[in-house]
């Protein structure tokens, strides 16, 4: 998401894409990394997290799932590993018809 301006970034990208070639959208599985302000850094608060889900999807518009969404940065000193790894657990089903897969990922 951090990958170009607010107003066209990759998510831009992914929604052109899979608006034109929709039937696409289930063979690809689609990872993205967030939770990290240009001005501030990585964040991992739940509210910031959730913000960056839902900006996500709001670029999405529908055309494609986010089937993995890591953090872009791993920040053990705002919220415990636990809570990171259990908040999409916990937070899955405010997101409608599968917006937002299961999956969560550690950056390396």
């Amino acid at each position: 998401m951090f990958y170009g301006t607010p107003a066209a970034n990759s998510l831009h990208l992914v929604r052109n894409y899979f608006q034109k070639y929709p039937d696409d959208a289930d063979k690809v599985v689609l990872s993205i990394k967030g939770a990290f302000a240009a001005h501030t850094g990585p964040t991992g608060s739940a509210e910031d997290i959730r913000a960056s889900v839902e900006e996500a999807l709001r670029v999405l518009d529908g055309a494609k799932r986010i089937d993995v969404f890591e953090m872009a940065r791993w920040v053990s000193s705002s919220l415990d590993e636990y809570h990171k790894l259990t908040f999409f657990a916990k937070n899955r089903s405010q997101y409608s018809s599968g917006d937002l897969n299961q999956g969560i990922g550690r950056p390396c």
